[in-house]
Parts: structure tokens; C-alpha cells; sequence
């Protein structure tokens, strides 16, 4: 039986249109019809990087409630990896989603 063996490209390829499903707030049906991607073969990769994901992850995520210094001040750190990202009360909620996407990248 011969089995083809994806390329680093086409395989970044799929990470990325898994990316743009999940920033969509589309359903996977709805944005593989619209983009024109077989559904099931959406699904498999879908998959393959969830398990994938999971397995590489031994992390636990943690939120610390802050003590207000100031009025002002007042906001939430989420802990990730080795770092902190520390979010002011007035935070930009497309640059979040942004990051969150490059974070999911690593």
C-alpha cells in the first residue's frame, strides 16, 4: 500500500484554514461549503492537530485574580507556557484574539 506523506507547507496549510474555521464563529459545515473544502477531509485534520495538540500539551493554564492597586488598574493575567500576559481593564479584544492565534502557532 503507498502512503503519501504530506510536505511542511501542506501541512501549515491545514493549521492555517483550521485557524481561519475557528476565527470565523462559523460552523465547520458552513465555512468548508463557503471555501470550498471537503467537509470529512476537514474533520481528519481537524482531528489529527487536536490530538496532536493534546499530546504536546503537559501544561496546566492558570488565572490569578488581581489585587486592585489603583481605579484604574484593574484587569486579569493569563498564564501561558513560561509567561504571563497581563490585560488592563480597558484591553484591545482584537489584538487578544490575535495573540491567542500566534500562541496557538507554538
Amino acid at each position: 500500500m503507498f502512503v503519501k506523506r504530506l510536505t511542511t507547507e501542506q501541512k501549515q496549510e491545514w493549521k492555517e484554514r483550521i485557524e481561519r474555521w475557528r476565527g470565523s464563529g462559523k460552523t465547520a459545515a458552513e465555512w468548508c461549503r463557503e471555501n470550498k473544502i471537503g467537509y470529512h477531509k476537514f474533520l481528519h485534520w481537524r482531528s489529527r492537530f487536536s490530538l496532536k495538540q493534546k499530546k504536546d500539551q503537559n501544561l496546566t493554564t492558570t488565572f490569578v485574580e488581581l489585587p486592585e492597586d489603583k481605579p484604574d488598574a484593574a484587569g486579569i493575567t493569563i498564564g501561558y507556557k513560561d509567561f504571563n500576559i497581563r490585560l488592563a481593564k480597558q484591553f484591545d479584544h482584537p489584538t487578544l484574539q490575535s495573540l491567542i492565534v500566534f500562541l496557538r502557532r507554538l
